[in-house]
């Protein structure tokens, strides 16, 4: 028998990877990649082109978010599909 910990995370990574891009499927993967500290402080556009443009509260997250923006770009894309965002853009 599978322990939660091992099932939940692959059952996530099928539910995330199926199906279109949409909005709501890249706030809630935003939130799961970024955790809800950085969350709750950032807004998250999916863009027509398959980028995102993420906005910050303020003048330290933006640094933040430039600074962190390839891992997290990595991270959606582990969680969303291999190239499933092309680009993360911070405004």
């Amino acid at each position: 028998m599978d322990s939660l910990h091992t099932v939940l995370p692959r059952a996530l990574l099928d539910l995330f990877q199926q199906g279109p891009m949409s909005q709501g499927k890249l706030e809630t993967a935003w939130r799961v990649a970024v955790g809800d500290a950085i969350s709750r402080v950032t807004t998250v556009h999916l863009q027509p082109d398959g980028s995102i443009e993420v906005r910050a509260a303020d003048q330290r997250w933006h640094r933040e978010l430039k600074r962190s923006s390839h891992v997290i770009l990595s991270k959606l894309n582990a969680l969303l599909g291999a190239q499933a965002i092309s680009t993360l853009r911070v405004k």
